[in-house]
């Protein structure tokens, strides 16, 4: 029996993610689309817990719009009813990683919220938000956005043919890139923060295709779809080439709101977009389209020695409704050898500040976390981190207005330091026991060592009836 084993970097924390049995093989799955109070939201989820369990999945990725009509702010009702309570499981099976990214309904509430999330456990007391180390809940998914865009690599041990004893076990490496297609955008307001965003994106992109067998783009927008969308042309005309260069396998895709898988240049162009709502139609099938489906469903991936097989998987009985298989690319760009020079050329994974649509004045209206904000899933911390300072305006761009205060984390104390006297590793390399570019004595980003492997830093209609009125029509702001 073979471990997949993850270790991965989040906002310069590590963080550790127990070893799961796979049978040499890399299964996660794809969960698009979900935030909508509906029947068929919690159909969909009851199947895709049981698949979770039953298929050995070891995380989750949500190619954007969490929230269809977005959240109010970090104590909205909807974190605990359409996320906490849907997709949560006593026994403990649900918990794991779960990646994701802002979609077209989660910048139409408040955005900010949804990143702040990620960072720490949010408490309000007294008309004030502080961040807190409460006890861990391993009920349901835990909550990943370090960013707006953000990378995680992991490796996996594959049999390299019929017999262990002849010819043995090899590594292979995966790279996952999240993205955010409203940044990426040519109508997105802040220039240097779109540009910056490109500029990362190259750089994951072309470390990914020297160092990953695999290379996985996770995005709201499809660029190919037959959708109510009909695709993307911009993100056609400067996305697409860059995808190809670098050898993608996957784009996954969200925001249209139905199942579809197209081929083109050996990507595999995934939308699973309908896990709570159904546009009910297809708008007009591409001529590359394999597979499409309105039904409410999810996605299961499962990587391995031949390439990767999805699953796609209707909630109007749980069965598998088509299966789609891309050979492993033989890529020439491969440099193993020297992985860990091209790894620490990655951008760092950091929150980036990006303005709220109404004026600044003096103080920033985008909350600013100081510091990091340490997570230990397998031991949780028991510091706290107190608000300091005056109350601090969150303005969305649809004008809902939040009240936050500005928070400053803790450090320098016996059981961490955000600076990187963390008793169990260093984030910048100076521990004996590991750190996130691979330099300890235990191994190197892709052995199996017991240290684990790296991560670097129109409207809709549902299919089934809402539990409550719905709120109107999806309005993007671009």
């Amino acid at each position: 029996m073979n471990f997949c084993k993850t270790v991965f970097n989040v906002f310069f924390v590590l963080l550790f993610i127990s070893s799961y049995r796979i049978k040499c093989q890399l299964r996660f799955a794809s969960l698009g689309d979900w935030g909508k109070e509906t029947k068929s939201q919690l159909l969909n989820a009851k199947y895709f817990k049981q698949y979770i369990k039953n298929e050995r999945v070891t995380f989750i990725v949500s190619p954007g719009s969490n929230f269809l009509d977005g959240v109010k702010g970090l104590n909205d009702p909807a974190w605990k009813n359409l996320y906490e309570d849907v997709y949560a499981e006593e026994k403990g099976d649900m918990y794991m990683p779960f990646f994701t990214v802002l979609g077209t309904g989660d910048w139409t509430g408040n955005y900010n919220s949804e990143l702040l999330k990620g960072q720490g456990y949010y408490i309000e007391k007294d008309g004030q938000t502080s961040i807190e180390k409460e006890e861990e809940k391993t009920d349901y998914p835990k909550w990943i956005m370090p960013n707006y865009w953000y990378h995680y690599f992991t490796h996996f041990t594959v049999s390299s043919g019929p017999s262990i004893v002849k010819t043995g076990h090899k590594d292979m490496a995966a790279a996952f890139i999240f993205i955010d297609t409203w940044i990426l955008s040519s109508n997105f307001p802040y220039k240097d923060i779109h540009e910056k965003a490109w500029n990362d994106l190259k750089l994951q992109l072309n470390v990914s295709k020297k160092i990953a067998d695999f290379v996985i783009v996770v995005a709201d927008k499809p660029i190919y779809s037959s959708g109510s969308s009909r695709g993307n042309s911009y993100l056609a005309y400067y996305l697409l080439p860059l995808l190809k260069d670098a050898h993608v396998d996957l784009y996954i895709a969200g925001h249209d709101n139905n199942m579809e898988v197209i081929e083109d240049s050996d990507i595999a162009h995934i939308t699973c977009g309908s896990s709570a709502v159904s546009n009910g139609k297809l708008a007009m099938k591409s001529s590359k389209s394999l597979f499409f489906s309105t039904d409410i469903g999810f996605c299961i991936h499962e990587l391995g020695n031949n390439g990767i097989t999805t699953k796609f998987v209707s909630s109007k009985n749980g069965d598998v409704i088509y299966t789609h298989k891309i050979g492993l690319k033989k890529k020439k760009s491969l440099d193993k050898v020297n992985s860990l020079q091209y790894f620490a050329s990655l951008p760092k994974v950091e929150l980036t500040d990006v303005p709220a649509s109404g004026p600044m004045g003096n103080k920033d209206t985008f909350v600013r976390i100081v510091g990091t904000i340490g997570i230990l899933i397998s031991s949780p911390s028991s510091a706290s981190a107190p608000a300091s300072g005056n109350d601090v305006s969150v303005v969305t761009p649809m004008g809902d207005i939040d009240s936050y205060t500005e928070v400053v984390t803790f450090g320098n104390d016996s059981n961490e330091d955000i600076f990187g006297s963390y008793s169990g590793g260093d984030i910048f390399g100076n521990d004996s026991g590991g750190d996130i570019f691979g330099n300890d004595s235990g191994g190197d980003i892709f052995s199996s060592d017991s240290g684990g492997d790296i991560f670097g830093s129109g409207g809709v209609s549902d299919t089934g009836e809402d539990r409550e009125s719905s709120r109107g029509s999806e309005n993007a702001p671009w």
